[in-house]
């Protein structure tokens, strides 16, 4: 159920920033850009938390962008 919800609150999202004229690739780099960022800036837990989110932004990158 969850899922499912949370589904429907990222589609609505897109479709708005659509609406903007940003494509999901512009929103998929700022928050590759974003992770990036933000590794530079952490230390300890939050830093291996950012590393792993990095990791699976680009493994999905690879897959399918």
């Amino acid at each position: 159920m969850v899922r499912k919800e949370v589904s429907g609150k990222v589609i609505r999202l897109l479709m708005a920033l659509n609406d903007h004229g940003v494509t999901v690739n512009e929103l998929y780099r700022w928050i590759i850009m974003s992770v990036e960022w933000e590794l530079g800036n952490t230390e300890g837990a939050e830093s291996d938390r950012l590393s792993a989110i990095r990791k699976a932004l680009y493994k999905f990158e690879d897959e399918n962008i």
